[in-house]
């Protein structure tokens, strides 16, 4: 399957508006500027307790990062449609996604993958819960 990206509000879910402003922000800042090709994100304004912020970003972490957040909301998406008569699915995905906290990303972690698709079930889809 091809993910799709991830919306705002699912990313939402998850991740503060100022953490997800400031990361565009700094990258679109790397995409004016040609010669930089990777720089580390700074999070003055996007601080978590005991969360480094420690994670670098390219003029392409945008966008790869809300396709990673979106292949397992595909995946979902997939295995509840019953014409597809699956039950599982595996997502292999870059920038993964563990690390993340709602207010920074976190070792090569820009969102929790994971934390949004299980809002994604519990808040659009109807499920309560979420192993």
């Amino acid at each position: 399957l091809i993910p799709r990206k991830a919306k705002p509000e699912e990313i939402g879910f998850c991740h503060d508006k100022l953490y997800q402003a400031e990361l565009q922000r700094q990258i679109s800042n790397l995409q004016k500027h040609q010669d930089w090709k990777t720089t580390q994100f700074t999070h003055e304004i996007c601080k978590a307790d005991d969360v480094p912020g420690d994670f670098q970003i390219s003029s392409n972490s945008f966008d790869v990062s809300l396709y990673a957040a979106g292949a397992p909301l595909t995946a979902i998406e997939y295995i509840l449609n019953p014409d597809h008569q699956t039950s599982r699915a595996f997502c292999i995905v870059r920038p993964p996604g563990h690390h993340a906290h709602q207010q920074t990303g976190s070792g090569f972690c820009i969102f929790n993958n994971v934390a949004i698709a299980a809002k994604h079930l519990t808040q659009n889809l109807g499920f309560k819960r979420v192993l």
